[in-house]
């Protein structure tokens, strides 16, 4: 009888490692790594630690599990409301902890996000841009992505970094999309800028599962991609769309701003082999499941 697989998944106390881990649960054994909210998960196993500061790998061995693939989703963010010198350093001491394990996982699976970027002064943003003024939440998830691309290199093992957008489902937050949909059903104001701008930077979590389960099932490899919609839309038409859905009958405040807007360049993700969805059935998915 083959044995199932373990799954090491950080941050099961968030939005989206909880979503991973519940879906995992289902065909694999799951570690699920947890700070201080403690996730309603069943058939998973729970360890609450902080990892930028307690020896995974001694908690493991205690524990007696074998890890075979690891999915990073723990981070500490600005939302998070720590110091910005914290953010950092607490994020390296996460991975270098992750990667001390000492187990023979041949899988790793590392989310990351658009702030990588910094300040974007182009159309279409594509993986080997550099940005300027990059906040220490992008440069410390720059750092972990270069430290897993060292490792994986030295280890011979199959890794990938997500670099991901506002990722939207039932109960997110903190992401403009997430936002606006919760004024709208709570029927607050809407006050927001460059109606005129195309917007891509979305990703349902549903949709996402799909897509890192396609990462694990590929042979050994290292990649860096964004992860956003195809086929972007109009902020105006966006709105459009929601406030019909959710009746929303107030006059939407749309004010100037000189900011330049961008879009998440996909072609190498969908040259991969991503079957990724358009931004309308991202928010389609959304809103029927919100």
């Amino acid at each position: 009888m083959k044995t199932k697989k373990t799954f090491l998944i950080t941050g099961v106390g968030g939005f989206v490692g909880y979503n991973l881990a519940r879906h995992y649960s289902k065909y694999y054994n799951v570690v699920g790594i947890y700070r201080k909210q403690k996730p309603k998960i069943k058939n998973i196993t729970l360890i609450k630690t902080d990892l930028s500061k307690k020896k995974l790998s001694t908690l493991l061995q205690k524990n007696h599990l074998n890890i075979d693939v690891i999915i990073h989703c723990s981070s500490k963010t600005p939302v998070s409301k720590y110091k910005t010198k914290n953010i950092y350093s607490n994020n390296i001491l996460q991975m270098k902890n992750i990667l001390n394990i000492r187990q023979n996982f041949r899988k790793f699976i590392f989310l990351s996000t658009m702030s990588v970027y910094g300040e974007i002064n182009t159309k279409y943003v594509k993986e080997s841009y550099r940005g300027k003024n990059i906040n220490p939440y992008g440069l410390s998830k720059l750092k972990c992505e270069e430290m897993l691309k060292e490792f994986t290199k030295k280890n011979k093992i199959s890794s990938y970094v997500f670099r991901l957008p506002g990722v939207v489902g039932k109960f997110s937050h903190s992401n403009f999309m997430s936002t606006v949909i919760k004024k709208m059903k709570e029927n607050k104001n809407l006050k927001l800028s460059n109606p005129s701008s195309k917007f891509n930077n979305i990703v349902h979590v549903n949709l996402l599962i799909k897509y890192i389960d396609y990462a694990i099932h590929k042979k050994n490899h290292f990649g860096i991609f964004n992860i956003a919609s195809t086929v972007p839309l109009k902020l105006s038409k966006i709105i459009g769309i929601l406030s019909k859905y959710f009746k929303y009958k107030k006059k939407i405040k749309w004010k100037k701003n000189e900011n330049k807007t961008f879009c998440i360049n996909l072609v190498k993700a969908n040259n991969f082999g991503f079957k990724l969805k358009s931004t309308r059935k991202n928010i389609n998915e959304f809103v029927q499941k919100n």
